[in-house]
């Protein structure tokens, strides 16, 4: 059993120690500037040559980072990594599960001011709009290990006279999600 839900605090600005975290967190990010990031599909690491060069949105010569971007083959090879993988990861047991979600949630919680540095220099958040997002985040983990769990046996059902029915939710497959908001590069859209 988990405790019950409740949504992750968002730290205080006004305050001399959270603002000291934040520089703190901020000198680390900005020593990692430029560094390159390749693509990680079905466990190879993939350098395309096809860079972008993601700059600081308040200072547009700081390259924050160079990632290599996906065409749409690797993307369907991503698909397909994922989908021979699937019968292994439909076996997994929600328990474990359970346990990696709750593992990326304090994994978020141990370096919250990390990643808001990482929100405020690439994505030109305030401060607490990047800790909004990050507490955002660990919600998400907290919050989707409980349905699991409550998901995992038989639910509930409306028994009519004579019935004896169980529902079970079981893997299905692979998926792709693109969040709202999420638009396609004009390359994407090919």
């Amino acid at each position: 059993m988990l405790p019950e839900f409740r949504n992750q605090p968002c730290a205080d600005f006004s305050q001399p120690a959270v603002r000291q975290a934040a520089e703190v967190a901020l000198r680390h990010v900005r020593s990692e500037f430029g560094r390159e990031y390749l693509l990680r599909i079905g466990g190879d690491w993939i350098a395309t040559g096809d860079a972008l060069v993601s700059v600081n949105p308040s200072s547009p010569r700081e390259a924050v980072g160079i990632h290599h971007k996906a065409t749409p083959e690797l993307a369907a090879r991503a698909v397909e990594a994922a989908h021979a993988y699937f019968p292994q990861w439909s076996r997994t047991p929600a328990a474990e599960r359970v346990r990696m979600l709750l593992e990326a949630a304090r994994l978020l919680r141990a370096r919250k001011m990390e990643f808001d540095a990482w929100l405020v220099t690439e994505a030109g958040k305030t401060w607490p709009e990047a800790e909004g997002d990050v507490s955002e985040a660990i919600d998400f983990c907290e919050y989707y290990a409980r349905e699991m769990l409550r998901l995992a046996g038989p639910q509930r059902l409306h028994q009519l006279p004579g019935e004896h029915d169980d529902m079970l939710y079981i893997p299905l497959g692979v998926g792709v999600v693109i969040p709202p908001g999420t638009s396609p590069s004009p390359s994407w859209r090919a």
